[in-house]
């Protein structure tokens, strides 16, 4: 499992903690929970017992006493799309811990999938990544939408070639859809630095695609 942080987690850290988080995934916040080592904005204990979602994040203490469970927990659901405390589920929780187990498997069966849409459209594999057609989403893009591959893939190839500046520099989206998941892709690829082997990755990606 990834592990980022290893305190321990009280209330008022599982709040602070998904704050960062919640603000990390904000497009219209410029914030880096890392920088941060994954803590919110300062608050007064007062502040904190008379928070509306108090419960939840005693609750969510109670359930994942280490920080770096917190961490995760909460990069699963806003992954997930559930950005208020009260939205959070463990399903979503185990759903993510799941994908990232299987990482390996799901990365190659991607890759191959990419691979066949590139042979069928003759495309070159950078073509995939930055279109020709600049008023397009890129291919990745396409199959990510469609459901055909997987937004932890887009996150390892992020990794791999941080192809999301590049593309945001040069494709022309008036009404950001296609920036929009070049933001999530950016900010969820530093989770996953070690959980993927970039080394075996790359060959993987080579093997499909110099054949």
């Amino acid at each position: 499992m990834i592990t980022l942080n290893t305190e321990s987690c009280t209330p008022m850290d599982a709040w602070s903690t998904f704050t960062a988080m919640s603000l990390h995934f904000n497009s219209e916040r410029d914030y880096d929970a890392f920088k941060f080592n994954f803590k919110g904005p300062r608050c007064k204990r007062e502040t904190f017992m008379s928070h509306k979602n108090r419960y939840q994040f005693e609750k969510l203490a109670r359930a994942y006493p280490k920080r770096n469970e917190v961490i995760l927990y909460s990069l699963a659901n806003l992954i997930a799309g559930n950005k208020w405390i009260g939205e959070c589920n463990e399903g979503a929780y185990n759903n993510w811990t799941g994908k990232v187990q299987a990482l390996d498997y799901n990365f190659k069966t991607d890759v191959a999938t990419i691979g066949e849409e590139d042979e069928r459209l003759s495309l070159t594999f950078d073509q995939c990544f930055l279109p020709d057609d600049l008023s397009e989403p890129p291919l990745i893009y396409k199959l990510y939408v469609g459901g055909k591959i997987s937004i932890e893939t887009l996150a390892v190839f992020e990794n791999m070639l941080s192809f999301t500046s590049r593309l945001n520099k040069k494709l022309i989206d008036p009404l950001e859809v296609s920036k929009g998941t070049s933001f999530l892709v950016s900010k969820y690829a530093p989770f996953l630095v070690h959980a993927a082997d970039l080394k075996k990755y790359t060959e993987n990606v080579l093997s499909v695609f110099t054949k």
